[in-house]
């Protein structure tokens, strides 16, 4: 919890645990260089990690001796041949002793021998508990774990409930033959016995190294009946793609007005599957034909279109109340949510118009947008107007590969204004390599204006980046009063951008605010 220091302000502070994986640090490298910060490395304590797994077996062990009424002789032969594995985790704890609890034997010899066949490793534990699943429950086993790796969040019981039981031919709810929540529960057991937790009726992978063990890494399959590298991450996106489409087709959210059916079931899946279905699309392998249709049908602003548009979307966030207000066409969609596929069949197959509100569409979209905006100005000679270069200067997301997009495609016909500049120093994780991106290729006909430069003054996640920029390439800028007063109070490299400023002012500064330089 964030506590508030003497003189009144919160000092929050963010514990992060994670492996530490080179990939992961990587993404916190620019916080940990401006930000103090404490690691706590954990990869150094494997003897004291050792020994506390041993207590804990020690202990569990005892229990299943009590439960069963077994001698105490034969729990110190397990403990002794428990504690011989190498490699000892509390994962690898848990799915031994499970199995243990399972083995029906009461002799020591028989106790044994069954330690003798148990996992040495994580990995075997996990191939072991999966065995269940090479038999009559291997399709939906697999459909299951292939659903939970993809998943951007947890799914509960009840969704997972639900998700299951849709096919391809269903229409409505009516169609689905659901179980229940405490039912599937069970069957999740059954088939995936401790490989998935339920946990808070949400389900969960044991641990991080049973996604690592599904996912494949290249393009090797599996070993033949195995499960390690079994699941193709493209594979499962496009499952869940298709699940999501199928879910949200159903004739039940079929909308002819804009008013809102109260008789439409609302379950969490609805949410969900609104929420990311654009992104499992993105992300998986080729819809195909039959596929694209349903999502052309999906984006028909006369039906369905109107129900899953109601709910926030990692695509649509603040934008929903201008999108809606535009009724957009199928083509205005699939391109505002980077459908690739499905804008190659608009245009190929339906020969829909090209025009300046599609090309805005596609640079205003934050999943990605590059090959749709380049399908567009291959296929159409619109002209890129003002409007067009400041949305894609403002893109938090893609701005910087979409400007030089339209650099490598129409730079020609491209006029950079103040405005434009503005809206490059002004966005926040993008303003350096947008604006650079400018300088590098208009530099000689911008012109660098204090309202360029207050507009990265305010920009406080990069604004000192861009300050340094603007201020390196400009010669005539007057640097204003707030910028100095924004540059002194956010920054975390304040000196040097503050010593930039003093170059620059020299003896033209206030009198007043000569205390912050």
């Amino acid at each position: 919890m964030p506590q508030r220091s003497q003189n009144g302000n919160f000092k929050l502070k963010f514990l992060v645990t994670s492996r530490p994986y080179g990939d992961i640090e990587r993404r916190f490298a620019n916080m940990t260089r401006q930000f103090p910060s404490i690691r706590l490395a954990g990869e150094d304590e494997w003897r004291g990690v050792s020994q506390e797994i041993d207590m804990v077996m020690n202990a569990r062990v005892d229990e299943i001796i009590r439960e069963r009424n077994l001698s105490r002789d034969i729990g110190d032969a397990e403990k002794r041949r428990l504690s011989m594995a190498e490699n000892r985790t509390y994962v690898w704890l848990n799915l031994t002793l499970d199995f243990l609890r399972g083995f029906h034997g009461n002799t020591q010899a028989k106790i044994l021998r069954e330690i003798d066949r148990l996992p040495e490793t994580v990995d075997q534990a996990y191939e072991k508990i999966l065995q269940r699943c090479n038999s009559r429950y291997h399709g939906d086993g697999r459909r299951l774990l292939e659903i939970i790796v993809a998943t951007h969040r947890p799914l509960d019981l009840s969704e997972i409930d639900l998700v299951l039981e849709i096919h391809e031919a269903c229409r409505c709810f009516e169609d689905l033959d659901l179980e229940g929540p405490e039912k599937r529960k069970q069957w999740i057991r059954d088939v995936c016995g401790l490989f998935v937790s339920v946990i808070d009726s949400r389900l969960y992978l044991i641990q991080q190294t049973a996604r690592e063990l599904l996912l494949q890494e290249g393009p090797e399959p599996a070993a033949p009946g195995t499960w390690r590298r079994s699941i193709d991450l493209r594979h499962a996106h496009l499952l869940l793609a298709k699940l999501c489409i199928t879910y949200l087709s159903f004739e039940n959210f079929k909308m002819h007005d804009h008013d809102y059916d109260p008789d439409i079931p609302e379950n969490a899946f609805s949410r969900y599957s609104a929420a990311h279905w654009t992104s499992h699309v993105r992300q998986g392998h080729s819809l195909g034909h039959g596929w694209v249709q349903k999502v052309i049908i999906l984006c028909d602003k006369r039906g369905h279109s109107k129900y899953w548009t109601r709910y926030p979307t990692f695509d649509l966030g603040q934008m929903i109340p201008v999108v809606l207000s535009k009724k957009w066409s199928c083509l205005h969609w699939a391109t505002f949510l980077d459908l690739t596929e499905v804008v190659h069949s608009l245009i190929d197959e339906r020969n829909m118009k090209i025009d300046e509100d599609v090309i805005r569409a596609a640079v205003t979209n934050s999943g990605g947008g590059a090959e749709v905006l380049k399908l567009l100005l291959d296929r159409a000679d619109i002209k890129i107007t003002k409007r067009i270069i400041e949305i894609v200067a403002s893109n938090m997301d893609y701005g910087e590969q979409m400007m030089q997009i339209l650099f490598d495609q129409r730079g020609s016909e491209m006029r950079i204004t103040e405005d434009i500049i503005y809206w490059a120093a002004s966005n926040q994780p993008k303003g350096e390599a947008i604006t650079k991106l400018l300088l590098d290729y208009r530099g000689a006909d911008i012109k660098i204006t204090t309202k360029v430069v207050y507009g990265a003054a305010f920009n406080f996640r990069n604004g000192g980046k861009v300050m340094k920029l603007l201020l390196n390439r400009g010669a005539e800028i007057q640097v204003a009063d707030q910028v100095v007063e924004a540059a002194a109070s956010f920054w975390p490299d304040r000196d040097e951008v503050m010593e930039l400023l003093r170059r620059r002012r020299a003896a033209d500064l206030r009198a007043g605010l000569s205390h912050l330089l």
